[in-house]
């Protein structure tokens, strides 16, 4: 059995959504779908997710939010009219969010991580009801059904380890899965969020679960590039590349792959491959527990990242002092940083 994750700019607009729905049903192994909010369909563009932040600032600071509603429903209006779908789907969308604002308005923590979950939620269910009228028994699964139980910190959601045995029941299902990613549930019954990107932890949570022979990453590349091609011209595309080695990479700026992505796949030793949506055809790149290593791949990738701060801290005779460095350790740990 195979999971297979999308990205934002896979499932962007209906044209996208064929391509995905396309290679999902080609495979009778791709069971499990994970897929991300509408993203970017041009350069300018705005994603789902940032117009549900709008949303809530304007929610939160007691602001005329009715137009800003208008513009998420609008984007899956556009989606399901050149899909020819029923517009069921949209009285849904404006119920759920109203019901969000009515009932969280007062915890602003809460309503964000209510309203950043729509865009995968609603997403989800649009996705399923197509394939399903394309006659591919398909079934949308929210995350409390699927059993992706979290810890309660808003945004900063963590799989517990209990979730796992529900979870591994979704390999029993016939028809194709399609759940949303980037957020869970509390025990307390919350919905919590994933840091941004998070779609890729649940499609690695749920490979974990089900002990999938592989889990399929859809973007818009054809894998990994050793460097940053804004950066660098042409970089090359890594064949295969370690756990570990992605894990040092993604801490020092390679975003095509969450790095808290890593740890339930490193645990069951669950193959990843990021591949192309567009170019579904191409090999892609494979992350595994271990690789060859010979001349021509000594050297993984190489990364950069920015805003980060050197703090230099010069104190005569510091290195005698007992405690020093657990000190200075102690006031970042203070302030969150």
């Amino acid at each position: 059995m195979k999971v297979s994750k999308f990205g934002g700019s896979s499932v962007s607009n209906a044209s996208q959504i064929k391509k995905v729905l396309n290679i999902v049903n080609s495979d009778p192994e791709r069971q499990i779908i994970i897929v991300s909010a509408p993203g970017k369909r041009y350069d300018n563009d705005v994603k789902t997710t940032d117009l549900l932040i709008r949303l809530y600032e304007k929610v939160i600071n007691k602001l005329d939010y009715v137009d800003k509603k208008k513009e998420i429903i609008q984007r899956y209006d556009d989606i399901i009219k050149e899909l020819h779908m029923s517009k069921d789907l949209l009285s849904i969308i404006d119920h759920t969010l109203e019901q969000y604002i009515a009932t969280l308005k007062e915890q602003p923590e809460r309503l964000l991580d209510a309203l950043l979950s729509c865009g995968e939620d609603f997403n989800a269910q649009l996705i399923a009801q197509y394939n399903n009228s394309q006659g591919i028994p398909t079934k949308y699964l929210s995350p409390k059904e699927a059993g992706i139980i979290v810890t309660d910190i808003p945004q900063q959601a963590q799989i517990l380890n209990s979730s796992y045995d529900q979870i591994s029941k979704l390999k029993n299902y016939k028809e194709k899965l399609i759940i949303p990613g980037f957020f869970g549930v509390s025990q307390e019954d919350y919905i919590v969020t994933f840091p941004r990107g998070g779609s890729d932890i649940t499609g690695a949570i749920i490979s974990s679960g089900v002990k999938a022979t592989l889990y399929e990453n859809f973007t818009d590349v054809s894998g990994i590039y050793k460097a940053n091609p804004n950066i660098i011209k042409e970089p090359e595309l890594i064949d295969e590349i370690t756990y570990r080695e992605m894990r040092e990479l993604s801490y020092a700026g390679f975003s095509v792959f969450h790095d808290e992505a890593l740890q339930p796949l490193y645990k069951d030793r669950i193959p990843v491959v990021i591949k192309n949506t567009n170019r579904p055809q191409d090999k892609g790149t494979y992350i595994v527990h271990d690789r060859q290593v010979n001349s021509k791949n000594i050297i993984s990738g190489i990364s950069c990242d920015k805003d980060f701060t050197v703090i230099n801290i010069k104190k005569y005779l510091m290195n005698r002092q007992v405690g020093f460095t657990r000190k200075i350790l102690g006031v970042l740990e203070d302030n969150n940083i």
